[in-house]
């Protein structure tokens, strides 16, 4: 998308363009090309970009919301894995990205937007709210990585305020649901808002009210442990006043594919490297579920072994694999169902289909109805072909396991930070909850899984036929919402977090070599604010019950 290299780059030369003099801001000579302040639809464009790469990035630098719920694994370091949080300072990086690259740039914004000329006052209006907006979903993922954090004293700098106080987490939710009925108040959606600049919406303010309200819903789900009154207030009215309702309506940013280009497509094709796997936690599930995405989202793995014996069995074929430390060593996979043996024939260089296996065991597969054209004997190689995991906190060698397929890995795909699917998630749990929503628990849950089906690709006879073998489980809601929102999400890290800490599903185990006591339940302070504002972040962590990975958030008390 072209649009998006102009606009930030244009904003990086309007900020060079800037001069110290002083203007008068009345006189008719002014130079619209050199202006005295950077426009306002160019700091949203770059508050957006900038938002929208670093929070949905997989890089190991950065949030490793990906390793929070053990989606991703690691090939060449296990640090991250094993949760170590310090050697390369990710929550400083998250936390800088957060508040000066993307919550400053929108609050710049508001501020130039209010001394721009040429808007009438009801598309003036729709900017300020398109502003307030994306800066509320910044606070909101800020508050649910951290914590408590500086809020009411934030991105006051220019008033001299460097050491600003951090706000308490709830009343700073509070504050935020307040500010988001006050933003969509504001909107007149038969106006528009940015027809340059919004990257996401381009200026339809009838989906920035249906973005806004998705994520006063997200709030209160979360509150819906500690505050269930607020809670089933601020759903129903999230709800009523109307929600994200289709996919068209997703928080998505398209990337232009050249200079900026998606996060997934830098961490896993752009940097040669290959670094990441998916886990076997999520493939196993997968696996096990039959889940017609896995073909969509990953690659099978293909590993060779070495035939030591063959027999047969009730006109299957079992094979007995080489067990030593010159061969590759089968081992029984317990969840890899749809596993292919192929037989890779030494004459013609050709791999032939054997068949489907339908049992393994420790050394041994076997095979259902096997090729009858082939003949397997000791010493030929077949090949074992499946969707395999990595081992979340081990090194998982890239060429024995499953990749992220080539669904992901365009450099101008979509980042998706709240989707269509979340919300319908959001609504199935809401109505199990009891909240008037709309329609059932189980509707909602099977409108979610058919939403995600549809978005990645896959028909609606796919949809169905997942959702008549995984039916909605009334008596366990919590573990049926959260285990299939844990996988719709996959690659929406940080939505899948904020499931997996309100319900408490699926259950993620802290790897053996873990630097934590369990899997993080929030992301630790910049160590910079340990420096420069020494006094307020120890209050603070104090005030949460200490500065760890593992303090739960005022929401989390399960």
């Amino acid at each position: 998308m072209k649009k998006l290299f102009n606009i930030i780059i244009a904003g990086a030369l309007a900020t060079v363009s800037l001069t110290s003099c002083q203007r008068d801001l009345t006189s008719l000579n002014e130079d619209p090309k050199h202006p005295t302040v950077l426009p306002s639809q160019n700091l949203l464009a770059m508050g957006q970009q900038q938002f929208f790469y670093y929070t949905f990035t997989g890089s190991v630098n950065f949030n490793n919301f990906r390793f929070f719920v053990q989606q991703w694994a690691e090939t060449t370091y296990t640090d991250e894995t094993n949760y170590d949080l310090i050697t390369r300072n990710q929550p400083r990086n998250n936390w800088n990205r957060m508040f000066v690259y993307s919550l400053n740039n929108y609050e710049t914004a508001k501020k130039n937007l209010a001394v721009e000329l040429g808007n009438t006052e009801a598309v003036k209006e729709n900017k300020w709210a398109t502003l307030e907006i994306s800066q509320i979903a910044v606070w909101e993922t800020l508050v649910d990585t951290y914590g408590n954090i500086p809020y009411s004293q934030a991105l006051q700098a220019a008033d001299g305020q460097f050491a600003p106080a951090y706000d308490d987490a709830k009343t700073i939710y509070t504050d935020l649901l307040s500010r988001i009925d006050a933003a969509i108040a504001k909107i007149d959606d038969s106006e528009a808002g940015y027809s340059d600049g919004d990257l996401v919406y381009a200026g339809d303010m009838t989906k920035w009210k249906h973005f806004a309200n998705a994520v006063k819903l997200r709030l209160a789900m979360n509150l819906a442990d500690v505050d269930a009154a607020t809670s089933k207030s601020a759903a129903e009215a999230a709800i009523a006043s109307g929600v994200i309702s289709s996919e068209d309506e997703s928080y998505n940013l398209v990337f232009d594919g050249g200079t900026f280009s998606n996060p997934i497509y830098d961490d896993l094709v752009a940097s040669g490297r290959n670094d990441f796997v998916p886990t076997e936690f999520i493939l196993n599930k997968m696996n096990d579920a039959e889940d017609p995405r896995r073909g969509k989202w990953f690659t099978k793995a293909s590993t060779k072994y070495k035939v030591q014996s063959v027999s047969s069995s009730g006109g299957n074929m079992v094979i007995t694999f080489v067990n030593d430390e010159d061969n590759n060593v089968w081992e029984k996979e317990e969840y890899a169902k749809d596993m292919l043996a192929y037989y890779n024939d030494a004459t013609t260089g050709k791999t032939i289909l054997l068949g489907n296996i339908t049992d393994n065991a420790d050394d041994t597969i076997t095979v259902i109805s096997p090729n009858p054209d082939i003949t397997v004997k000791n010493g030929d190689i077949i090949s074992v072909v499946y969707y395999k995991g990595g081992v979340f906190g081990e090194l998982n060698p890239f060429g024995s396991y499953s990749h992220m397929s080539a669904f992901f890995l365009g450099s101008d795909a979509p980042a998706n930070l709240l989707s269509y699917t979340e919300v319908l998630f959001l609504k199935a749990e809401a109505a199990a909850r009891g909240y008037s929503v709309g329609g059932s628990a189980e509707s909602f849950y099977k409108a979610a899984i058919a939403a995600s089906m549809s978005e990645n690709g896959l028909s609606s006879d796919d949809a169905d036929a997942y959702i008549a073998a995984h039916p909605y489980d009334a008596a366990n809601w919590k573990k049926s919402i959260g285990g299939e929102a844990y996988i719709a999400l996959f690659n929406r890290a940080f939505a899948a977090w904020n499931f997996t800490r309100r319900l408490d599903y699926p259950v993620l185990v802290n790897p053996a070599d873990s630097q934590l006591d369990a899997v993080p339940t929030r992301m630790p302070y910049s160590d910079q604010e340990y420096v420069l504002n020494k006094t307020n972040v120890e209050a603070a962590a104090s005030a949460i019950g200490g500065d760890k990975a593992t303090t739960k958030l005022f929401w989390d008390v399960h």
